[in-house]
Parts: C-alpha cells; structure tokens; sequence
C-alpha cells in the first residue's frame, strides 16, 4: 500500500522532503533527497531523533501533498545543493562588484523593455537582485538613485 509521508527536521521545525513509501522501498517524490536514510524497508525510523513523520495520506490525490511538491520543490541530492549554493554565492558577488555604469546600464536596459529575467542573466546577478533594484525607486530610474539626475 501507498504511503505519502512527510520528514520535518525538528530542529529547524520546517518540512524537508515527501516520501512515497510503496512495497518496502521509500521514494523521495520532493525535497532533499538525503530523506531517504532514515527510512528503512519502506518505514520510517528516527535515528538520530532529528526528523519527524506525518502521515498524510495514502492517495496521490490528497491536497496537502500537491502544496507540500510546491513548497519542497524537486527532489536534489548533495552535490545540485552545493552547486546551486555557488551559483548563488557568485550572484551576490557579482551584485556587489556592481559600478555605477553597470547599474546605468541595467537602467537603460529596463527602460528599453529588456525584462528583468534577460537583464539579469546579461549581468551575471540574480533576478531578485534586480527587482530590488527597481522596487527601490518605483517612480524613478535607477539613475537617479545614483545622483545623475
């Protein structure tokens, strides 16, 4: 029988992963993928006293499961967790590094219709980054935050 369950880290008291748990063999269906071991022959054993279990249901048509796929995301292992962690790292750095003609540049990009995805991926900064940057003077260009106007 299927077994839709959820791992919640105690210590962060937040979800980590949902695991389908079907036949004696545990899936990671979204989250950290890392949920697994403490699963043993399909059923959940506390180890070392971190995580929790929840029993949400046995049916793939249960609500909480279509919102807990959203809020965990895909399933990824160790190595996708610390490749995404550097490219984050290297956004911000690259944010920071910013000159002034740069954010000139982003301006004139945004009033000329670029979105913020494209201007973004052009800078090599994340997209949050650059709303920021717009949401900071919502009447006004970027420029102007730089004293040009």
């Amino acid at each position: 029988m299927k077994e839709y369950i959820l791992v919640k880290d105690y210590v962060k008291n937040k979800p980590v992963a949902l695991v389908k748990s079907e036949y004696g063999v545990a899936t990671v269906i979204a989250g950290d993928k890392s949920a697994e071991k403490v699963f043993i022959d399909g059923d959940p054993h506390n180890i070392n006293r971190k995580y929790g279990f929840t029993l949400l249901g046995h049916s793939s048509c249960h609500p909480d499961i279509g919102c807990y796929i959203d809020t965990l995301g895909p399933v990824l292992d160790t190595e996708e967790k610390w490749k995404r962690a550097k490219q984050r790292t290297a956004k911000a750095k690259k944010a920071k590094e910013l000159s002034k003609d740069d954010l000139v540049r982003i301006d004139n990009m945004l009033r000329n219709g670029v979105s913020q995805r494209k201007v973004a991926e052009a800078m090599g900064v994340s997209q949050s980054f650059v709303q920021r940057l717009v949401s900071s003077s919502p009447n006004e260009p970027v420029s102007c935050l730089l004293g040009e106007y």
